[in-house]
């Protein structure tokens, strides 16, 4: 299953050489992306999700 078949809120991906100036989440707008894949067999989907400060 694709992280879009259960999200409710659009799903940004960025590519997985992307710095991480260019992963930020502020410069995107967004507060949630995914990682994609490189290599199927052998990379791991990564995830950076922002908390909201209230949350423990």
């Amino acid at each position: 299953m694709l992280v879009a078949g259960i999200t409710k809120k659009s799903v940004v991906t960025i590519n997985p050489l992307a710095t991480v100036r260019e992963a930020l989440m502020k410069g995107r707008g967004v507060k949630s992306l995914f990682v994609e894949k490189r290599h199927s067999d052998t990379d791991v989907v990564g995830s950076l999700i922002e908390r909201a400060a209230n949350e423990k």
